[in-house]
This record gives structure tokens, C-alpha cells and sequence, in this order.
């Protein structure tokens, strides 16, 4: 067991220490969440002139919103993925001393530790300056944490459809966009019709960042907190359980094909 950890320690640095050689590219990651929030404030101040649009909210609903969305690009999981499907380089992973989802797993981490510096500070400011308890921020920081695990599935588990349809990039540009609608990501889901709100929870996406920001930003019952992180810890499941199916099966069959 050590020796795994320290196995996916090191292989953690590996990465850190690649972000770090690249830190002009580092730089414009982290700010392109600010960039983004101000084109943002330009366009709902325009619409709360018109519109009895809560300003100060969705100020701070795209502040965390763009900062879990920025989080990691996820997405990128699937191409990877894909390409290494079709130009032959998942072989490699049968003779790696680690399992296949790791090294993607540990680069996630590593820039995670990396983008702290915006994420950290996010929260401290919100819980400083604005009416937030220590529960919301605790809710705020489980719920965000599982979301990101989900999504991280999602895409891996799209990335291994390529074993059955070969090229998926199309598909995961659709995906995207729906995510960006269903997901909470363009319009908080409490604005959209109630049967659209209803058609969301069908989809892991609304625990990306609609759920972890609604816990941080609003004030509710615990007991519905709660339920909606035993729904993300369901959704991890199927997730992993599906990831698993994939992964193992076309294993076997690139195991054969190769002997």
C-alpha cells in the first residue's frame, strides 16, 4: 500500500514540476477566471437595469461558478483518451506499473495544488466579507469536491466510449455545450422553467457547479444538502462501476490482440 502512494506521490511532483517549467501558459490559467467574471458583471449589470435581477448574487454565483468551471479542464480527459485509443499509445499502459486512470487522476491533484492560490483565497474572501457560516462553507467545499469527482468519471468514462466508437470529439463538443446548459454554468438552474429543472436531474452535470455554489451562496436545510451529496456519492458509483466495465472488458480484448 505504501508503495503505491508513494508511487502516485511521486508521479503527483512529476506534473507539479512540468506546470511549473511552463509558467507563462500558468499564468494565463489563472487569470482568464477574472477576465471572465468582469465580461460577466458587464453583462448583468446591463440586464439588472431591465430586470429585477439580484446583481450582488450573481456577482458571486459566476465568481464561483467560473472558478470550479476553470477548475481542471475535464474535457481535455476524453481527447487524451481518445487519441491514445486510436494512435496505439494504451498499449503501454498494460506494462506501467500503475493503473490507466492514475497518471490523469495525479496530474488533476497537481494542478489543483497549483490553482489554490485563486481557490483559497475565493472562499476566505466570501467567508470574511460576506454573510456565509462555516456550515455553507464546509457543504460548499464536500459537495465541490464531490462534483469534481464526478465529472472527472464522466469524461473518463466518454474518453473510453473510443475503444467502441472510435472517434468521439464531435460527441464531446455536444456533451460540452449540454453541460454548459444543464450544469448551471451559463444561467443559475433556479432562473430556468420548472420542467427544465426537473430534466437537469437526469444529468450528473448539476453537481458540477449548481449544487456546490446553491450550498455555499443559499442558506438551506441541511437535510437537502445532505441528500444531494448521498445523490453524488450514488452518481460516483455508477460512474466508477461503468468506468470499471469499460476498462476491464476492452482490456481483455487488447490483452488478446496484442498476444
Amino acid at each position: 500500500m505504501k508503495a503505491s502512494m508513494d508511487k502516485y506521490i511521486t508521479l503527483t511532483k512529476i506534473y507539479l514540476k512540468e506546470y511549473r517549467v511552463h509558467k507563462v501558459s500558468v499564468f494565463f490559467k489563472l487569470v482568464e477566471l477574472p477576465l471572465q467574471l468582469i465580461l460577466y458583471l458587464f453583462l448583468w449589470k446591463f440586464i439588472a437595469r431591465t430586470s429585477p435581477v439580484d446583481y450582488s448574487y450573481m456577482v458571486l454565483y459566476y465568481l464561483l461558478t467560473g472558478l470550479l468551471s476553470l477548475s481542471y479542464p475535464f474535457l481535455s480527459i476524453a481527447l487524451d483518451i481518445q487519441d491514445d485509443i486510436l494512435e496505439g499509445g494504451i498499449a503501454n499502459a498494460l506494462v506501467r506499473p500503475y493503473i490507466y486512470v492514475m497518471p490523469y487522476f495525479c496530474k488533476y491533484i497537481a494542478w489543483m495544488c497549483i490553482y489554490s492560490v485563486v481557490y483559497i483565497p475565493v472562499v476566505l474572501y466570501l467567508l470574511v466579507f460576506h454573510n456565509i457560516t462555516l456550515i455553507q462553507v464546509l457543504l460548499f467545499v464536500v459537495s465541490s469536491a464531490l462534483g469534481m469527482l464526478i465529472e472527472f468519471l464522466t469524461w473518463f468514462a466518454i474518453g473510453l466510449l473510443s475503444f467502441y466508437f472510435g472517434r468521439i470529439r464531435g460527441a464531446v463538443r455536444i456533451i460540452a455545450a449540454v453541460k454548459a446548459i444543464v450544469s448551471g454554468s451559463l444561467i443559475p438552474l433556479s432562473l430556468m422553467p420548472v420542467s427544465l429543472q426537473t430534466l437537469t436531474k437526469l444529468f450528473p452535470f448539476r453537481f458540477f457547479t449548481y449544487i456546490p455554489v446553491s450550498n455555499l451562496l443559499e442558506a438551506a436545510k441541511v437535510s437537502a444538502s445532505l441528500l444531494s451529496i448521498a445523490s453524488a456519492l450514488l452518481w460516483i458509483g455508477a460512474l466508477s462501476a461503468l468506468s470499471c466495465l469499460l476498462w476491464y472488458y476492452e482490456k481483455r480484448n487488447l490483452q488478446a490482440s496484442i498476444s
